[in-house]
């Protein structure tokens, strides 16, 4: 099951996987690989809890290419002009 998370959420989680997903968020995708690379941890080490992550909804992975990319809302959520009016007129 996925969440609805925001970048607040991220505070939340332990040190390295607040790190994996800063570094994919400021990369934008990834690969496995070059997730590896950079916390010099094994691709099995790391396969766990990428799958962890997103599943929490903090990551995704693209099928195809087998990039992450995050899955956080970077912006809050704002109605529609058209709801705002709606709102309004009511």
């Amino acid at each position: 099951m996925t969440h609805s998370r925001t970048m607040t959420d991220i505070l939340s989680l332990a040190d390295a996987d607040r790190e994996i997903v800063n570094w994919v968020l400021k990369q934008q995708r990834s690969t496995l690989d070059q997730i590896s690379q950079h916390t010099q941890k094994s691709s099995d080490d790391l396969k766990l809890t990428l799958t962890q992550l997103v599943s929490e909804g903090f990551l995704s992975e693209d099928a195809e290419t087998g990039n992450y990319q995050i899955a956080v809302r970077t912006k809050p959520r704002r109605p529609s002009a058209e709801k705002l009016w709606d709102t309004i007129s009511d």
